[in-house]
């Protein structure tokens, strides 16, 4: 198995909906729809979404030298649903605030990433030795 599918497997095991992975590129002609999104107020007055519009059309200026971007969503929407004769709360508030739990988990799959590239680089290592003839270091 691959690092990508690798990633892929343990976000859906942690509880993603979905996972993908992609080239980092610039914004093609996304750049000016985003524009005109953002100019006729489709971002619902999150005024967090007009800043740092650079990075927002090119990631490379986020993490220099990055090749690619790893994308996920979850799913909030309750497995219980509401009793209709009760006041109405939106569902995405029903649980614990999603800010946290994706943060969790996206901090669980941080560290399943980086432990598994650094088995990958230690293999690279020994190979490139083992290869060259000189000793283990």
């Amino acid at each position: 198995m691959g690092i990508s599918q690798f990633i892929k497997d343990k976000a859906m095991e942690l509880g993603f909906s979905a996972c993908g992975i992609a080239e980092v590129a610039k914004a093609g002609s996304e750049e000016a729809y985003f524009d005109q999104w953002i100019a006729e107020g489709y971002h619902a007055g999150m005024k967090y979404m007009e800043n740092h519009r650079e990075i927002r059309l090119n990631p490379d200026g986020l993490v220099e030298g990055a090749k690619s971007v790893i994308s996920v969503a979850l799913n909030y929407y309750p497995k219980v649903l509401r009793n209709p004769a009760e006041p109405y709360i939106s569902y995405y508030a029903y649980g614990e605030d999603y800010h946290g739990v994706v943060k969790d988990k996206l901090r669980q799959l941080w560290k399943a990433i980086t432990a598994v590239s650094y088995k990958l680089l230690r293999l690279r290592r020994r190979d490139q030795v083992k290869f060259s003839g000189a000793a283990e270091p």
